[in-house]
């Protein structure tokens, strides 16, 4: 019979102990397990694509929502079937660039690209449908990258709706309201005295729904899938500083306020003469809306070297 110390545990106690270890890892193991269950059937059913790669860029799981928008079978569950590297299952430099980077950095990584499906049998082509997609990265234990993906296309195609009714919607206010405004023009030389206050409102309100209609226009000009880039061409800025204050000078004259021009007569620059005009009329109808009445607008151009 072995012989006892006093104060230590017997062997009994001590398997035991090592019993009541063990069934509480067990039973935390499975509540981990559970927990990772759950979390898979959430995200097997989310509306967005999640898909989770080893430190070597091995799939290791992905939803269904990525098998789809991926054009990939999701990978085996057994545990004999070894993981395969993403890259034999999608060609996509995009992806695998967002999950180096979030494993570099360790941080939540963003990106958007369009996904265009390349199949490597010749003989067979498949003619799938491209996505535009936004991959968020989350950097995970162990090198382990998860990616969530965001299909695109139904939000583009509603950002491309709502600047094509912009577009549409400026182009029908732009007629009636040049028309408007000649008519204002011209009949305030005609009446009496009396009566131009009245038409120099309608005229100055007319001016500005006008500049928020060319704001709108150059909005969806920029925006477009037909923008080609900035119009440069050589523009005589003194010439263009001049043509805007015409344009605005019913407004400064309800303020009784003058413009004063400083610098040569005459100055060349490379740039896009609508844009810069819209930039000028900005700058200058808010110089008019701030200043107090009987105010000097000053404007100095020059060269700094």
């Amino acid at each position: 019979m072995p012989h006892l110390v006093p104060g230590q545990p017997s062997s009994a106690e001590i398997t035991w102990q090592l019993s009541k270890v063990i069934a509480d890892s067990s039973q935390k193991i499975r509540a981990c397990e559970d927990e990772n269950q759950a979390m898979r059937q959430v995200l097997e059913v989310a509306p967005i694509g999640y898909l989770q790669v080893d430190e070597e860029t091995r799939l290791l799981w992905c939803n269904a929502q990525a098998s789809h928008l991926l054009g990939i079978q999701p990978p085996m569950q057994e545990p004999s079937q070894q993981p395969r590297l993403l890259l034999e299952l999608v060609r996509s430099f995009e992806l695998d660039s967002l999950i180096d980077m979030t494993r570099q950095r360790q941080s939540l990584q963003q990106r958007d690209w369009v996904l265009y499906r390349v199949f490597p049998d010749p003989f067979h082509p498949r003619h799938e449908p491209t996505y535009p997609l936004r991959g968020y990265g989350v950097p995970l234990a162990r090198g382990q990258v998860g990616i969530f993906l965001e299909n695109r296309q139904e939000a583009n195609q509603l950002i491309q709706q709502r600047d094509r009714w912009t577009s549409d919607v400026a182009h029908e206010l732009k007629t009636p309201l040049t028309s408007i405004r000649l008519v204002a023009e011209t009949l305030r030389s005609r009446v009496d005295i009396s009566l131009q206050g009245w038409l120099d409102r309608l005229l100055n309100e007319t001016i500005r729904l006008g500049n928020l209609v060319e704001d709108l226009l150059n909005l969806s000009r920029l925006g477009g899938e037909d923008f080609q880039g900035l119009n440069l061409k050589p523009v005589d800025l003194p010439q263009i500083i001049q043509t805007t204050w015409q344009s605005l000078e019913p407004l400064a004259r309800v303020k009784h306020i003058d413009l004063v021009y400083e610098g040569p007569s005459e100055l060349l620059i490379n740039l896009d003469q609508a844009l810069f005009h819209r930039v000028l009329v900005n700058l200058i109808d808010n110089a008019i809306k701030h200043s107090p009445p009987h105010a000097d607008i000053y404007v100095r151009l020059g060269l700094i070297s």
